[in-house]
């Protein structure tokens, strides 16, 4: 049943690129959402964590979902901070999916085998993964890289899609083919993010972003390996 649900999803978005297409109409056809700043990691990249703002309720996430619906939106991909942090995230996947739309959650991982019946209602769970152990935990602290590992495997063992992220950065260049054979082990795709010039939600300058030349190479190895057939 789930993956005829994802079929007719799928056939509705490819309807709406058409119709976007034909019409020269801009639908905000997929969204990225960051629901929390809250977050269990420190990430040496990110300065969510050090956002302390107000954020939407239920009721005003749910509004925001029903004028998305109204515009054409197909895909939300929920992230944050952390955004199974969020006691009410059940809720809010629910109510995506009653409005016919492809939902994915990001998350580091750490808190998925607790909360994975959550985790079932979505279409695809996003885990952060940077490099083998001692550059993950580097990145993103101890036991960061066993607790990714696990949710993964938690996952695989209750039928759940996977889609690795992993952020390029000056300290895991030699590592994107390893990630690449993480995601074919698990049976899961894997997406390559830019490392920024500056940490995300700070104008601190990134300490782990890579030269001009060192990112345009790893682009044009990713670029080559997904004409491989690599799950990219």
């Amino acid at each position: 049943m789930k993956d005829k649900m994802r079929a007719e999803n799928f056939l509705s978005i490819v309807r709406s690129l058409i119709k976007a297409k034909v019409f020269k109409k801009r639908i905000p056809l997929a969204v990225s959402w960051s629901l929390t700043f809250l977050c269990n990691q420190r990430c040496s990249y990110c300065d969510v964590w050090k956002y302390r703002k107000e954020e939407l309720d239920l009721p005003q996430v749910e509004k925001i979902i029903d004028e998305l619906s109204c515009l054409g939106t197909k895909w939300i991909s929920f992230t944050g901070g952390e955004p199974l942090l969020r006691s009410d995230l059940e809720s809010i996947i629910a109510y995506a999916k009653s409005k016919n739309i492809y939902v994915s959650v990001s998350t580091n991982g750490v808190l998925v085998p607790e909360k994975i019946n959550i985790l079932k209602l979505a279409d695809k769970v996003k885990l952060s993964l940077d490099g083998p152990e001692d550059v993950h935990d580097r990145h993103r602290g101890q036991r960061s890289f066993r607790n990714v590992i696990g949710a993964l495997k938690c996952c695989r063992d209750n039928s759940i899609s996977t889609c690795i992220q992993c952020v390029i950065s000056g300290d895991n260049l030699d590592n994107l083919d390893y990630i690449i054979g993480i995601a074919k082990g698990f049976g899961s795709q894997v997406s390559f993010q830019p490392g920024l010039q500056r940490k995300l939600w700070s104008d601190d300058l990134n300490p782990l972003a890579p030269s001009p030349d060192e990112y345009r190479k790893a682009i044009r190895h990713i670029m080559l390996r997904k004409r491989q057939g690599a799950p990219v």
